[in-house]
């Protein structure tokens, strides 16, 4: 086993994927779900949200794979992400509690998953 200082392969970050079949409708819910617009456009199909301690997401429009994408997006405060989804009346699951994290999930119009997770152990 490696430890962190004799990793074969140095990552420095990760970007998350979204897949839809219409991108200019996703990015419209996205930028209402994160209140405010992506950071970068590089091309017609692709938006991206940088968060600020790391990661990105990106919305990127693939009709054959849209509505099939999972991502987890770790939150300081699940009480607080609660209560803006109900202020925007997105429906979500009840919050889910575990020793790790508690979690919300919510999914997109294309029934793309979104979990929110608080996590317990500093992470």
């Amino acid at each position: 086993m490696l430890n962190s200082n004799e990793q074969s392969m140095n990552f420095k970050n990760a970007f998350a994927g979204i897949m839809t079949a219409d991108i200019k409708t996703s990015t419209k819910w996205y930028t209402n779900l994160f209140d405010r617009k992506s950071d970068y456009n590089p091309m017609n199909i692709l938006h991206e949200w940088d968060f600020s301690d790391g990661g990105v997401l990106q919305l990127v429009e693939d009709k054959e794979r849209a509505g099939k994408s999972s991502i987890t997006l770790l939150v300081a405060d699940i009480e607080k992400i609660k209560k803006t989804l109900d202020e925007k009346n997105l429906s979500r699951e009840e919050i889910s509690k575990g020793e790790i994290a508690k979690t919300i999930t919510i999914f997109d119009p294309e029934k793309n998953r979104i979990t929110f997770a608080e996590n317990n152990q500093g992470r």
